[in-house]
């Protein structure tokens, strides 16, 4: 809706409704600003973004393209270091996996495509058959794994029936394969619950 710019200084920001690209990545908030000589963007109110190149691998050698969505009161990004922060109400879409918290990084590499998000405070991840919570939480991109801390972290897999707690849980995310482990000398133990369904023929 209104732009003001400073050419000579290469910097600018623009107000309402504000929408930018990058190739195929896209933005939106109701305010942007651009330092194109320290190579910052930074969005505020109601920012969204969006990531179409990436990749997702599917097992047994198969890749496709799922593109990534995300919203927070703020979004940064600095070109120099390929990095994107995520700020305040962060909800990150991949396909149905859902990852909410307080905060978020994402990391690209030279191609600009997305290898790591990294999100701290009161995280929550949730896919159709799965819900995971902690307090922070890694997601590898290539290696589709995301580890997840807390205290405990627990993850939900309502196919298995199963609750696993634990301060750390690594869990692949194409077929929810988890795998706990303590962390500290004041919890070694790692706890798993199964529901037994029982055999409605027998007494």
């Amino acid at each position: 809706d209104r732009a003001a710019v400073l050419h000579r200084e290469g910097v600018a920001r623009y107000y309402g409704n504000v929408r930018a690209w990058q190739d195929e990545d896209f933005i939106r908030a109701d305010q942007l600003e651009i330092d194109r000589p320290e190579k910052n963007l930074v969005a505020t109110g109601n920012a969204r973004s969006a990531y179409y190149r990436l990749e997702r691998d599917l097992g047994k050698g198969n890749r496709q393209i799922v593109p990534v969505f995300a919203t927070a009161d703020r979004i940064r990004y600095n070109d120099a270091s390929r990095r994107t922060w995520y700020e305040g109400s962060v909800r990150i879409r991949q396909g149905t996996d859902l990852l909410d918290a307080a905060f978020a990084e994402a990391s690209m590499d030279e191609e600009h495509r997305l290898i790591e998000i990294v999100a701290n405070g009161n995280v929550v991840m949730t896919q159709p058959e799965r819900l995971a919570r902690g307090e922070h939480i890694v997601y590898r991109v290539r290696e589709d794994l995301a580890t997840l801390t807390g205290n405990p972290a627990v993850v939900e897999d309502r196919q298995r029936e199963a609750i696993t707690r634990s301060e750390k849980v690594t869990m692949r995310m194409a077929d929810g394969l988890v795998r706990a482990a303590a962390t500290s000398e004041s919890d070694k133990r790692v706890r798993t619950t199964h529901r037994i369904r029982r055999d409605p023929a027998r007494p």
